[in-house]
Order: C-alpha cells, then sequence, then structure tokens
C-alpha cells in the first residue's frame, strides 16, 4: 500500500505552493518571484526528497506486483 508514500508526496507540494513563495520576490514580477523561489528551493520535480518519494513509491509497486504474481499460481 502506497497511501503514506502518496500523502508526503502531496504533504511536499504543498511546501512549493503559490503560498510557500510569500516574500520571495516580493519587489519583483510573478516571474522574479519564481525564480528566487527556485534559487532558494529548488524545482519541485527535482527535489531529493521528492524524488526519493517517487522511487520508494515505484519501488513498493513493483515489489507487490512481484509478490502477486508469485502467489496468482496458488489460488
Amino acid at each position: 500500500m502506497v497511501s503514506l508514500d502518496e500523502l508526503l508526496y502531496a504533504d511536499a507540494r504543498k511546501e512549493f505552493s503559490l503560498t510557500a513563495k510569500t516574500g520571495f520576490g516580493v519587489d519583483g514580477t510573478h516571474m522574479e518571484k519564481d525564480e528566487d523561489f527556485e534559487c532558494v528551493r529548488g524545482a519541485f520535480e527535482s527535489n531529493p526528497f521528492v524524488t526519493a518519494v517517487l522511487e520508494h513509491i515505484r519501488n513498493k509497486k513493483a515489489l507487490g506486483d512481484e509478490l502477486i504474481g508469485r502467489l496468482r499460481p496458488l489460488l
């Protein structure tokens, strides 16, 4: 079950939301705010925590699929 991992991913996404960008690039345009935020926090897609969670989800799903495949002949 990957529901907890998906909740971690959704929570991490909040850290990169519009409200989290408050205070970045205050005196600039929307584009400058985004650039300032990315310079400090990085991009969501390449964030090490986010990529680790996604990799964990993929591995867990693959392991579950393998286990189901092994059990299928027994059912």
